[in-house]
């Protein structure tokens, strides 16, 4: 990226969606360091980029509000928190799951009794539980949802799923796939309309290296 060049504001999630999405953005020109996903600083500037470090589900906001030009965040998170964003391209990383998963064996046919469910996703939770005919109460947590069932404030839980280990670590058995998740690079729409040409050069080389990464297995 030449440094001459205004800076691409970016803002990009902590936790485990960054390292997976750190050698895709390095591979497009990102100045990214093998520390940044640790920094403590919530903002950095290097060579051509102002870098934005912020949860999950804020980066759409940072973005929305034009904090920062472009972003990336999962689907599940754009899905559950609407924002006026423009979803720019589909990066084809951090693939997961919003699931149902309730306590122990799934029963041989069909779904144990669901009254009540413990999610971070209400909104989602409600909808797609809703489109398979699930009525059922939505409890909001903010903290680990897979203590619900066994504390007894819910049936079951819907959260995000990669591996399954965590369920299985709780005693939960995934029952219903509700969503399939990927990142999502965004950006704010007056940023992108008015994008000049070495962002959009940028935006090209992403879906390069997004293709190559996929053609690559």
């Amino acid at each position: 990226m030449n440094t001459n060049s205004p800076l691409i504001s970016l803002a990009l999630p902590r936790g485990r969606l960054f390292e997976q999405l750190a050698p895709l953005l390095c591979r497009s020109g990102v100045a990214l360091q093998d520390s940044d996903g640790d920094a403590r600083s919530l903002t950095i500037e290097r060579e051509g980029w102002r870098l934005l470090f912020a949860r999950p589900r804020d980066v759409a906001l940072f973005v929305e509000r034009g904090v920062a030009d472009f972003g990336v965040a999962g689907k599940d998170c754009l899905l559950e928190d609407p924002r006026q964003v423009v979803e720019v391209m589909d990066l084809r990383t951090g693939a997961c799951r919003l699931a149902l998963a309730v306590p122990g064996p799934l029963p041989a046919v069909g779904l144990p009794v669901i009254r009540r469910v413990a999610t971070k996703y209400p909104r989602l939770a409600t909808r797609r539980l809703a489109d398979l005919g699930i009525a059922v109460e939505v409890l909001t947590m903010h903290g680990s949802v897979e203590s619900a069932p066994g504390l007894g404030l819910a049936d079951g839980i819907v959260d995000l799923v990669q591996t399954g280990s965590t369920l299985r670590a709780n005693g939960l058995t995934e029952a219903v796939s509700l969503l399939d998740s990927t990142a999502r690079l965004i950006a704010n729409p007056v940023a992108f309309r008015l994008r000049d040409a070495h962002v959009r050069a940028w935006i090209e080389q992403l879906r390069v290296a997004v293709e190559e990464t996929e053609s690559h297995g």
